[in-house]
Formats: C-alpha cells, structure tokens, sequence
C-alpha cells in the first residue's frame, strides 16, 4: 500500500480492490498492480464496517478512537456513507440505528447485514440490522446468539459466517456462527482449530476454486500476531489448514478478486492497534486454484453421458450374445 492507515478496510468493487481509512483511500488494480489515490471518507471514524453492492462501496458505523484506560470505543456513530468509484464521489445516506464499532458488513441478496460490534460502554451489541440501499432504509433481523467484536466474516453461498472474535468477559472464542437471511435463523458450524481474534476472512466461489471460506491472520492470546490460514469446507463443515501468511499480523483486511485473496494492512503490535504500520499486501491463491468441484451441469451431463455409454455397451453385448447363439445353432444343424 502507499501508506499505513489506521483501522484500514478492503473491498473488492469490479477486479479492484479499494482500502478505505479515516484519512485515505486507495484503489488497486491487481491485474496491473498498482496503487491510485481516491477521495478520502468524508466522516473521520475507525474500526468502521465496509462493504459493496452495485458496484457501490459502503461505510458504516465506527468511532473516533478508543479510551486509553479501558479500551472502550468513544464517540460511537452509525455514519453511513456511499462511495462511487465512477465519479470518485461520496454521499450520506441514513445512519445505522445502533451506532458501534468493531463490526462487519456482508451483502446477500442486495442488502448490507450488520451484525453485533462494541458498544461505547465495552458490551458487544447483539443486534443484526439490515440495510436496503435501494430504499435507504433499515430494518431488524434474527439477534446474534453469542454477541462479538473484532470477528472474522465472509458470504459462502448466501449464508453470513462469523467466526471468531471476542466476547463480553472479555474472552476470545472459536465460534463459528453461521446466519442464513432466506430463514432469518442462526445456526453453529464446527468451531475454528483454535480460538482468534482480530483476523480477517475471505470466500471463493467455485469458479477458479473450491467454495471455501478463510480465515487468515488474527492472534489467539491477544498479544502474539498469528499467520495461519484456516479453511472451513461448508459441505463438510470440517477445518483444515492452508499455507502460512508469509508476515503474521492482526487487525488486517482481506479482499477477494477472481477467487484470488489478498491480505493488506494490519499491525504487529497488536497491544496498540494504533500502530498499524504495515502497508504490506499479499497474495494467496487457495488450495485447488484452477481446479474448481465440477457444476450441478457438468455432473448432469457426464451422468447422461454414462446412462447413455452403459446403454451402448448392453447393446453390444446382447448383440454379441445373440450371434454368438446363432453360430452355435447353425453349427448345430450341421451336425444333424
């Protein structure tokens, strides 16, 4: 990246990849790898939630900074601000009704989930709102069972995974919690290999590779950066582990473009996450990249293909049998 920012977050909008800060924004292009400097957000906040539709890029929610003494968010908002790419524009749209930090955003079906953060007074919200930018209005869905901050988060498959995270006591845990917005119901997935907080999370698709979800980076003791790369098969509901981050760091954002993850920012001192000073950005191509599970279609038709080679091969073998009689038969009045 050009420069360290504080609480900076990533968004993948049309092959780009957009890190939006308190104080900046850069867009990077993978394809020439390079980094362009853009309108910065209008509101001065951090630990913000940030997340795209239509082409759109929304922020929302965050705080000012954090108490030195007990670490609680100060001057919570619900800021909501829309950035085009297009123009390089932002506009203010309506405000979330719970402000607070510490949270992210998913997008299914066009709308923009908000999902539990910190509160200005140290307790994690359990509130899921839901944001339609078509009508700039808020709702409510389905609570959290078990309330979290700085969590892990990524759409598999139209369902919201959170994982991680820590929890009112505080404690980091090893949930996985999986939120499904068809039925508005809350369920739990097998839970991380270890418990983390302050890591970042990722999907493919199954285009270019398998549908996975990723957790990479974070700390399991709050104190030690970690570099682990955890998957979750959904089908399975099983974990395994994946290549290293070559640099282990906390409180980093990740972003996926062709199925492809990049791991940006973050810090090694994660005792003080003011001090983001690292502008790395690196890549990681998923386990099975360019070998895809084959489509519902490309079963289907290699299902007919077989139906009809089995048919085939009866065919023969009935005709065979049948000359086969038929030699015996003629040798056998022959004989007579």
């Amino acid at each position: 990246m050009p420069s360290a920012n504080v609480g900076s977050v990533a968004v993948a909008v049309n092959g780009e990849i957009y890190v939006i800060g308190p104080n900046s924004t850069y867009a990077y292009n993978p394809s020439t790898n390079s980094w362009v400097s853009k309108t910065s957000l209008p509101t001065h906040q951090q630990s913000f939630a940030v997340a795209a539709c239509q082409n759109k890029i929304y922020v929302c929610g965050g705080c000012s900074g954090f108490n030195q003494i007990t670490g609680y968010p100060i001057n919570c908002t619900g800021a909501n601000e829309e950035y085009n790419p297009a123009t390089d524009s932002w506009v203010t749209k309506a405000p979330m009704p719970t402000a607070r930090a510490e949270l992210q955003a998913n997008v299914v079906n066009g709308e923009f989930y908000f999902i539990s953060g910190t509160l200005p007074n140290g307790s994690i919200s359990n509130a899921t709102e839901v944001y339609n930018p078509l009508n700039d209005a808020w709702s409510t869905a389905a609570s959290i069972p078990t309330p979290v901050g700085l969590y892990a988060s990524a759409v598999v498959e139209n369902k919201i995974y959170l994982v991680g995270g820590g929890k009112s006591g505080p404690a980091i845990v090893d949930l996985n919690q999986i939120y499904d917005p068809q039925t508005n119901k809350w369920t739990l997935g097998a839970p991380l290999p270890s418990s983390i907080l302050l890591a970042a999370a990722g999907a493919t698709t199954g285009e270019l590779a398998p549908i996975r979800l990723y957790v990479i980076g974070g700390t399991t003791d709050g104190i030690n950066p970690a570099n682990t790369t955890y998957i979750y098969d959904p089908q399975a509901n099983s974990w395994s582990m994946g290549a290293l981050m070559p640099t282990a760091r906390g409180a980093l954002s990740v972003a996926v473009v062709d199925d492809t993850l990049y791991a940006l920012s973050g810090t090694h001192n994660l005792l003080d996450l003011q001090d983001r000073t690292n502008v790395l950005n690196e890549e990681y191509f998923p386990l099975g990249y360019g070998e895809p599970a084959p489509s519902t279609s490309t079963l289907q038709s290699n299902m007919i293909y077989y139906v009809i080679a089995a048919a085939f091969a009866i065919i023969i073998m009935m005709a065979a049998i049948a000359t086969l009689f038929l030699r015996r038969r003629h040798s056998s009045t022959l004989a007579n």
